[in-house]
């Protein structure tokens, strides 16, 4: 993604990534499974428990405008921290990964002024999995979406994420890739 294509949300000032009318819909799939999921990462929730992560590997900036229009709308990160809260069950930790550290920090900055736990990762998605293995709680509940910006998804992030031992993924596949 060039410079030239980043805008200034209005709200707060920071860098927004263009995406398709589609994330909305993309939003509103992980909004729901967030909230249908409540129940399961309830017991995991609370003093003396493991705890329950959302991973989100390829965050971008947490902000981004609709291509064509003035419209701007959260990120799969802020989606994914605001749905937890909205159901009573927040997460207790979320980890944000992107290659690019100005939207990785756009993405901090917008998480942390929501009071979110959140953990900043940078780098390449695969390597930041591999770490996670060992950064992570094996007895927590972890959910990963992995939305890669194109279909160059390497396999073998997942492989990593599948060694946890209790994962929820879910992965994006653009239909215009």
């Amino acid at each position: 993604m060039s410079e030239s294509e980043l805008r200034s949300d209005p709200i707060d000032g920071l860098p927004a990534v263009p995406v398709g009318e589609w994330a909305r819909d993309k939003h509103g799939l992980l909004k729901l499974y967030i909230e249908i999921s409540r129940g399961v990462r309830k017991k995991f929730i609370g003093p003396g428990k493991a705890g329950a992560t959302f991973i989100d590997l390829y965050c971008a900036s947490g902000r981004g405008y609709i291509k064509g229009t003035d419209t701007f709308i959260d990120g799969s990160p802020l989606v994914g921290w605001k749905a937890s809260c909205d159901c009573k069950v927040p997460f207790t930790q979320i980890h944000i990964n992107d290659s690019d550290t100005s939207l990785l920090g756009a993405a901090y900055d917008r998480l942390t002024r929501l009071a979110a736990p959140v953990i900043k990762h940078g780098g390449q998605a695969l390597a930041v999995a591999e770490n996670l293995l060992t950064e992570l709680n094996e007895y927590a509940l972890h959910f990963a979406l992995i939305d890669p910006f194109n279909l160059m998804l390497p396999l073998d992030v997942i492989r990593h994420l599948a060694h946890l031992k209790r994962i929820d993924l879910l992965i994006h596949v653009s239909a215009m890739d």
